[in-house]
């Protein structure tokens, strides 16, 4: 998403919305949006995410296995 979307979202009030950041720990901490949560994960697991072949809430889970 770019941020120019997400800005707009986040002006708007979407007060429910769930920001992940898939940055690496050490970018994450230089610079994030506030409230957003970093969840750094593979390029083999972006891609499923992207394919919708695992979901977010699979990987937000603290013991979930992603295949």
């Amino acid at each position: 998403m770019d941020i120019k979307r997400l800005a707009g979202l986040l002006q708007r009030g979407a007060g429910r919305l769930l920001v992940i950041d898939s940055r690496t720990f050490s970018e994450y901490n230089a610079s994030h949006v506030h409230g957003a949560v970093n969840v750094c994960c593979s390029k083999l697991v972006k891609r499923r995410l992207q394919q919708d072949k695992v979901s977010v809430t699979e990987l937000l889970q603290p013991n979930g296995k992603v295949k």
